[in-house]
């Protein structure tokens, strides 16, 4: 089947506004429990308030001795102060109650007995057989944390829309928390275009692996990647695949035949299909200016191009932004992570009206562009980030200083 060019051909629109587009097309995803243990890297739905008081009971900083601060009145060098050493308590043991003229030693983390107000360190008594000889007074309170001196009962410990991290979790437990509430992961259906390609090869054919490099970035922005049969150039086989992603996905992608090439099908055969809605046809960003999306049943589908630089233009500029938009997070994923001065001019007047992405190198503070069509991938794997060259400006100059962005998650 070969479909006209009239049915692919691009209606370039600015980032911003395509951008605005994608974000639009998607909502917030529900909320859903999970345990504690599983929650690392999902975002928090809901405040999270301690259930309980952190430490519950008054605990010892240090490992040492237990003693009544009053005990401890007009010791000296001269005149110490002796105090029997009866026993000791540890973590989680219930410690009982102090009696007067007495020490108990505590490690750090067990609860004090009963009144006791303060710890004074091993180091800074003396043992001398069942007795501990202390040479100075102690003040109350010493090396001790109160009940709630962490954390307080019904306090906000965590906000919603945080990325619960692995050092949360000791707090969460501490306070009670066993469960959370968390956004909903997304489930993106990726689906690779191409009759050359195979996932394992046979038959002599093109490895596809840019499905993995997708699957792994939306990973990190806190989506589920499921890989889809990989569709050959055939509007029906394209079309099959796609319905059974629909059924499966929030969001679909599919990955090459996204240009206007006599074997690119993929944006003819969705406008070929009912419930189709189209949100853009190509961005005015280069490389990644064949990359479109539409809303078919109701659901996005993304398209990004085959050719590896502006597949990873693409996924940087709309796919995560919108995964992100999905769990409540701020859609950007750019991040400056370096300033120097171009070594070369960068841009040209062909594209002067897109968004041009520039990879590049540091070196020494010389801000270096490497070069190549966007089907190479070596530019990409040895940059350091990324420069944009802003629509309507010719050239950015040698000399010029500039931010070296990257992505979160792309790049270190």
């Amino acid at each position: 089947m070969e479909l006209g060019l009239r049915d692919k051909l691009f209606r370039y629109v600015a980032y911003e506004e395509a951008l605005r587009r994608a974000l639009e097309s998607v909502r917030l995803l529900e909320a859903e429990e999970v345990p504690l243990l599983g929650s690392v890297g999902r975002v928090l739905a809901e405040d999270v308030r301690a259930s309980r008081d952190v430490p519950p009971r008054l605990i010892s900083l240090v490992d040492g001795y237990a003693i009544s601060s009053e005990d401890t009145a007009g010791a000296s060098a001269s005149t110490p102060v002796r105090l029997r050493a009866s026993r000791s308590v540890y973590i989680g043991e219930e410690p009982g109650s102090l009696s007067r003229g007495e020490a108990i030693y505590v490690a750090t983390d067990a609860y004090l007995p009963e009144g006791a107000d303060a710890v004074v360190p091993v180091e800074a008594v003396r043992q001398e057989g069942d007795f501990v000889e202390l040479r100075a007074p102690v003040s109350p309170g010493s090396y001790v944390l109160p009940a709630g001196g962490d954390v307080s009962a019904g306090q906000v410990i965590l906000e919603a829309g945080r990325i619960v991290a692995p050092q949360d979790l000791e707090l969460l437990a501490e306070s009670g928390i066993l469960k959370l509430r968390v956004r909903r992961k997304p489930i993106v259906a990726l689906i690779p275009v191409g009759s050359e390609l195979s996932y394992t090869r046979e038959g002599g054919k093109k490895l596809e692996i840019r499905h993995a490099i997708v699957s792994e970035a939306l990973r990190r922005h806190g989506a589920k990647a499921i890989a889809m049969p990989i569709a050959p150039d055939d509007p029906s086989k394209i079309r099959e695949i796609v319905q059974k992603a629909l059924d499966e996905a929030d969001v679909i992608v599919t990955i090459g035949g996204t240009s206007v090439g006599r074997r690119d099908y993929v944006w003819a055969t969705l406008k070929a299909m009912s419930e189709f809605e189209p949100m853009f046809r190509g961005l005015r960003l280069k490389p990644g200016r064949v990359t479109s999306m539409a809303r078919v049943r109701g659901k996005p589908v993304v398209l990004l191009a085959g050719h590896f630089q502006s597949m990873i233009v693409g996924l940087i500029y709309v796919l995560l932004p919108m995964v992100r938009h999905m769990i409540g997070l701020e859609p950007d994923v750019r991040r400056v992570v370096a300033r120097g001065r171009l070594s070369e001019d960068v841009g040209g007047s062909k594209f002067k009206k897109f968004r041009r992405i520039v990879f590049v190198r540091v070196e020494e503070g010389r801000v270096v562009p490497l070069r190549g069509p966007s089907f190479c991938r070596a530019p990409v794997a040895r940059s350091h980030g990324f420069v944009e060259v802003p629509e309507g400006v010719e050239l950015l100059r040698a000399g010029e200083e500039v931010n070296v962005l990257a992505a979160y998650g792309l790049w270190g």
